[in-house]
């Protein structure tokens, strides 16, 4: 894209060597350390990107551009700009202003004081409604204006097609997460688990959860009855747990891992009955893994519990028992 510099109130047209002379002056400055340092950004200052809307109401306020020393502010415009017609309040303030057909460069050498405004105004070339965009620039603590496109009307094409990408991106996502939820649902029940090739014709296999592992870290956790279901790609364990500790108790993690091996089983789900367990009350509490591996004598530990190094969790050994031919 063509690129004019700007100097002054005015947007003038230059040749392609002087174009490059201030900015080749820039890099060598940069690069002997000669040039003014940039005051640093603030750690807490996100760079944004955005869209505005220009109303073309004289009376509305003009929309706001977060700036700041150190970070380039492009603004990108919907239709071409004149070329005389820009017009910045504070130009000597700046380290950089350039301004393309369609585009505008803004860096700020100084902080903008608080509450300092400064008055932006562009004009377009192609003679439509509105004729001309007027911005506010200000400093913000906490946020910085990256990259800005400028869209002269609500009802621009441009915008229109913008919008119209975004929706279609989410609706995109949202479609990927209903087809996952509607999957899960028709896998409910029975005859859901069966159409949805859950089961194979072996069918489902149970057992008694084998034992609760003494360790420090249950922390008034204890398994009262357990039972654990199989089928050719998921388990299943479900287990009632009291809880005499102090506090509510709620499982929101586990993980699964052979106790010979260590080979860690997937862990799909973990859920709690209600939305925690009382103290002095039991719960229940489903885990559900994929398809672990089945060897003679195979014995994994199942830890459940809450998130956090600091949170309580119940120690398990389960036995998956190897099917019979």
């Amino acid at each position: 894209m063509d690129f004019w510099a700007v100097e002054g109130s005015g947007l003038g047209s230059v040749d392609a060597g002087e174009r490059a002379l201030p900015r080749l002056v820039a890099i060598l400055s940069l690069l002997l350390g000669t040039a003014a340092p940039a005051q640093p950004l603030p750690a807490t200052r996100e760079r944004i990107e955005r869209r505005v809307v220009l109303s073309g109401n004289p009376a509305e306020a003009a929309p706001e551009l977060r700036v700041a020393p150190g970070v380039a502010t492009v603004l990108l415009f919907d239709a071409p700009l004149e070329r005389e017609g820009l017009e910045l309040e504070g130009r000597s303030r700046f380290r950089f202003v350039e301004a393309g057909e369609r585009a505008l460069l803004l860096e700020p050498s100084v902080e903008l004081g608080q509450g300092e405004r400064l008055i932006l105004r562009v004009r377009y070339s192609d003679g439509a409604a509105p004729a001309q965009g007027v911005f506010t620039l200000v400093s913000n603590a906490s946020e910085v204006d990256s990259r800005v496109e400028v869209f002269r009307r609500r009802d621009s094409i441009e915008l229109l097609q913008v919008e119209l990408a975004e929706v279609r991106s989410q609706l995109a996502s949202k479609d990927a997460a209903l087809n996952a939820l509607h999957a899960r649902c028709e896998a409910s029940g029975p005859a859901g688990l069966v159409i949805a090739g859950l089961l194979d014709i072996d069918g489902v296999r149970g057992h008694r959860v084998k034992r609760v592992d003494a360790t420090n870290r249950a922390g008034g956790l204890a398994l009262e009855d357990g039972l654990a279901l199989h089928a050719a790609s998921w388990s299943v364990v479900s287990i009632f747990v009291r809880n005499d500790g102090p506090e509510p108790w709620t499982a929101t993690t586990a993980r699964l891992s052979s106790l010979s091996s260590g080979e860690r089983v997937d862990v799909v789900a973990v859920r709690t009955k209600g939305s925690a367990i009382a103290p002095g009350e039991s719960g229940l509490v489903v885990i559900e893994t994929k398809a672990p591996p089945e060897r003679a004598g195979e014995i994994f530990r199942l830890e459940v519990g809450e998130e956090g190094e600091k949170g309580r969790r119940l120690s398990l050994k389960v036995a998956f028992k190897v099917r019979s031919n």
